[in-house]
């Protein structure tokens, strides 16, 4: 398998918003372990491997603080903030879900 060691600027920017497997599914050949976008993650877990600027916050990031916040017993209202927060961050973040993991349901 060969992979591509420079993308052009023009498909760098069509592509920038696709995680690897969206870019792998389209035909654009990015070594797993490598770093394109340079921002110390490595491809297959960078949540946008071409966009140094956007680093989605995923779900082990989610799942950690809510165990954090559980095991310090976190207020309501700290807990409702920081589900505020991560909603603007990540469209698909489920504030249900947070909320029930920081609980212990």
């Amino acid at each position: 398998m060969s992979y591509r060691k420079r993308l052009s600027p023009e498909l760098q920017k069509a592509y920038k918003g696709l995680n690897y497997r969206q870019l792998k599914g389209a035909g654009i050949k990015l070594h797993p372990a490598g770093d394109f976008d340079k921002d110390k993650a490595r491809n297959v877990k960078d949540c946008r491997p071409l966009d140094p600027k956007r680093q989605d916050l995923s779900k082990q990031h989610f799942q950690a603080i809510a165990d954090i916040l559980s095991y310090h017993g976190a207020t309501d209202a700290m807990v409702q903030d920081f589900a505020d927060y991560f909603a603007t961050e990540n469209p698909r973040f489920d504030r249900v879900r947070f909320i029930k993991a920081v609980k212990g349901e």
